[in-house]
């Protein structure tokens, strides 16, 4: 309950890496003759329209302040030790956030190009995940997946022809009729809050949102 627990190791081994949900992952090297580490993790933050750099500045502040924390986590009563049993170096997050901004550039390039090409009367495959009674009911609701998820199997899919198309709000917006719920396997339908039939017209943000290619 207060944290602490006991591992056997190989005596080559000269790392160790920790993690737990909510916390950033602690790369530790061990230093010789010590058997009592003491580790303060930090917090997983979520920085919102901060660009890779400054999230790696503010990173680089809170770790920083780890030497003083351990001082007070002795003081408390928390740590044994007033000395740190290990090496902890800083390491960037830039790096990999800059590798995925490149692949979400490319993919928002790609739904634009996507959105360009389509036209009214083109027929659509929207893929949905489904949650079935979470509302109490048996009915089965109907969630959009995101443009980001790289998945080609899914167990609702719903067909439809464009009826209209806009840019409003900046957005890649498709207006379809559904024409086909087949590929659906679930009763009891439900999106944006009531039953979907077909017949139905549909808003659909591209921009955000997955839409598979035509079969």
């Amino acid at each position: 309950m207060d944290g602490r627990f006991l591992i056997s190791i190989p005596q080559k081994t000269e790392k160790l890496l920790f993690g737990d949900v909510g916390l950033e992952w602690t790369d530790i090297k061990l230093k010789k003759d010590c058997d009592t580490i003491e580790v303060i993790m930090l917090y997983n933050v979520t920085y919102d329209f901060i660009s890779s750099k400054k999230i790696d500045r503010l990173r680089k502040k809170r770790f920083d302040k780890l030497p003083i924390a351990h001082s007070e986590a002795v003081k408390k009563g928390l740590f044994k030790n007033n000395i740190v049993c290990y090496n902890r170096e800083f390491k960037p997050d830039k790096p990999i956030l800059d590798s995925i901004e490149k692949v979400l550039k490319l993919k928002s390039k790609l739904i634009k190009e996507a959105f360009n090409k389509f036209v009214i009367g083109d027929t659509i495959r929207i893929p949905y995940t489904a949650s079935w009674r979470t509302d109490g009911t048996d009915r089965t609701i109907l969630h959009f997946y995101s443009y980001i998820v790289d998945k080609e199997n899914f167990d609702c899919i719903i067909k439809g022809v464009i009826t209209d198309k806009n840019r409003h709000k900046g957005g890649y917006n498709l207006v379809y009729k559904v024409i086909d719920c087949n590929e659906c396997h679930h009763d009891n339908i439900v999106l944006n809050r009531k039953e979907l039939k077909v017949g139905d017209t549909i808003e659909y943000n591209m921009k955000y949102f997955k839409i598979l290619k035509n079969k």
